[in-house]
């Protein structure tokens, strides 16, 4: 079970990830608790905004060799940059978004997806993202 969810934007922790530019950099940590251990697991990370006619899927990257420890375990990774061109900007504003950090085994069985909303608004600066924590 999910025990923590940390978003830290230019180096201090946000309450839930604070408005932030869309594509700015982001730094993730997640504590959790696993009944077993795991190796050679793997997290993925995904941006994933779903509109009338399509669904929108952004790969953010992956982190493979995880091993996951019986008890105790956090997650870390940094994105540099989130690169949203591949969506058109109408659907990022009028639609929220999904992050997903997914842990899977090394043949792929899902164990645990943490989803993280997103709302994204039209300011005079651009589109600034908010992140959601769900354990707020």
């Amino acid at each position: 079970n999910v025990t923590a969810i940390r978003i830290d934007e230019d180096n201090r922790v946000a309450q839930s990830g604070g408005p932030r530019p869309l594509e700015d950099a982001l730094h993730l940590d997640i504590d959790f608790n696993s009944d077993t251990s795991l190796k050679n697991a793997k997290w993925t990370l995904k941006y994933m905004v779903d509109v009338v006619a399509k669904r929108y899927i952004v790969e953010l990257g992956t982190q493979k060799d995880v091993q996951v420890t019986n008890g105790p375990n956090t997650f870390s990774y940094v994105l540099d940059s989130i690169d949203m061109s591949g969506i058109k900007r109408k659907h990022l504003i009028n639609n929220a978004g999904l992050f997903i950090a997914s842990l899977c085994t090394f043949d792929d069985q899902d164990i645990i997806d943490v989803n993280l909303v997103v709302q994204v608004s039209k300011t005079e600066h651009g589109l600034v993202r908010h992140i959601l924590n769900p354990l707020r």
